[in-house]
């Protein structure tokens, strides 16, 4: 599948394509941008994996629509995580007493988005 194809059918919310790319083709990728970046400390990597997902697919798919073919799918998509955990771990470092409830939430999150997935297979 092209990445023109492969954005075409995260787009769609295509949940067999969504939990392919992201939950397996991804996921080693990601996980190796969360470690460097983020540390050793986050046990769970599909919560952030998850929270990656859904920051790509808020307000109809904005951020993934903005992806426009300038170098590989997953150059940009681990470019974008490697910023998003940037932030993230800047924001928990000044605010460290607000990092277990933002783990808890990546939890719920991640929870919920395998609920999905698996309902509608």
């Amino acid at each position: 599948m092209t990445d023109q194809q492969l954005i075409s059918q995260l787009i769609a919310h295509d949940p067999q394509v969504t939990a392919q790319f992201f939950f397996r083709d991804c996921r080693p990728l990601l996980v190796s941008v969360i470690r460097r970046v983020l540390g050793t400390q986050i046990v769970d990597y599909d919560e952030i994996i998850s929270e990656i997902y859904l920051l790509l697919m808020e307000d109809d798919a904005k951020r993934l629509r903005q992806f426009h073919f300038q170098s590989t799918l997953y150059q940009w998509l681990k470019t974008t995580a490697i910023r998003h955990c940037s932030t993230t771990r800047k924001y928990f470092s000044k605010r460290s007493e607000f990092l277990r409830f933002y783990l808890y939430l990546c939890h719920v999150i991640s929870e919920f988005c395998l609920l999905v997935f698996a309902t509608l297979r």
